[in-house]
């Protein structure tokens, strides 16, 4: 049985570390000076080895997963007032969501915003290249930064469904921006902002699957391509899928652009007559992958060269079909 307030919080990996846009503070009363690079700040010794070996000590892309699946869990953004490294209050500029009493303890009771608070983001990601399911938190307090992050995220996720596996690069990027000036009117700035975009490998996966969906009507209307009729019980198409039916395929190697839209391929070859189960072993048998089901989900778990050489295989499977379907028509 959970114990209530302990362990019946929220899943979380650990933080290992804070992804910064400033210096080290030399006055506890001001923030360090704005860099145009990252800093990470973490007390895990082999984790600041890794990234300062991969990243160099003053990186403008990190690249990043991130845990959850929607903008709202992965990127969080508050209004705070902290006074001695101590919370006084949480809000959503409105309304306050945690405060301090003057019990000094928290309430989580509603109570309108008393003012004083700053703008702060907080985005967790995990950078693969620590090799640790654990976040690191970038963390702003700019406007800019929040309103970009928010917008990016919520793109991504409207264009995937999820921002889970989508591979990405934050970026510090730099923008000319209106802000007050020291005589109060507003004048025009350059500042490294943070951005949030996918991959371009990843990108070009999705443009060019996008391409093939629009190339490839007979997966979602086989009879506009004249496909055969179901295969005749003596014909079993299924069997050139099975293991070993073609040579070892070099990922390296593949000619055909890997990054053609799997999901179209395997519903042509569904029209083919070529059944789900047959399909999945024979995924299974080119990657070892261990699929158990052909849900879109499971095919993203698929690495690039994976990918590559399901899609060449099966490529040319559609195209035996489509032959051996020509042949037929022409002999009737």
């Amino acid at each position: 049985m959970p114990i209530q307030g302990l362990t019946n919080r929220e899943l979380s990996f650990p933080q290992i570390g804070i992804i910064r846009k400033g210096g080290e503070k030399t006055n506890p009363k001001a923030p360090g000076k704005d860099l145009d690079y990252f800093r990470f700040d973490t007390e895990d010794a082999e984790a600041r080895q890794l990234f300062l070996d991969i990243y160099g000590a003053q990186p403008r892309a990190i690249n990043a997963y991130l845990p959850y699946i929607t903008a709202d869990e992965n990127f969080e953004a508050w209004k705070e007032e902290w006074v001695g490294g101590g919370l006084r209050h949480r809000c959503d500029g409105v309304t306050c969501t945690i405060w301090q009493t003057p019990q000094m303890k928290y309430s989580h009771e509603p109570k309108p915003c008393p003012g004083k608070c700053k703008q702060v983001g907080r985005l967790k990601i995990i950078i693969p290249e620590l090799r640790r399911f654990a976040f690191v938190t970038v963390l702003t307090t700019s406007i800019h930064d929040i309103i970009e992050i928010d917008r990016n995220l919520r793109a991504i996720e409207a264009r995937c469904g999820t921002l889970q596996g989508v591979p990405l690069v934050i970026k510090r990027v730099a923008r000319e921006i209106s802000m007050p000036g020291e005589d109060g009117k507003r004048v025009r700035r350059t500042k490294w902002l943070v951005t949030v975009e996918a991959q371009p490998r990843w990108v070009d996966l999705q443009l060019a699957a996008y391409e093939r969906a629009l190339t490839l009507p007979a997966a979602q209307h086989p009879p506009a391509l004249a496909l055969p009729p179901a295969p005749d019980a003596e014909s079993d198409n299924d069997d050139i899928l099975e293991q070993g039916s073609d040579p070892a395929i070099d990922a390296e190697a593949v000619e055909v652009d890997p990054v053609a839209d799997l999901g179209a391929l395997l519903d042509a070859l569904n029209g083919f007559g070529v059944s789900d189960e047959k399909l999945l072993a024979g995924i299974n048998n080119l990657t070892g992958a261990g699929l158990l089901d052909l849900e879109v989900e499971t095919l993203r778990t698929l690495t690039p060269d994976a990918l590559a050489k399901v899609v060449h295989a099966y490529n040319l499977k559609l195209d035996a079909l489509a032959a051996e379907a020509d042949r037929k028509r022409e002999g009737k």
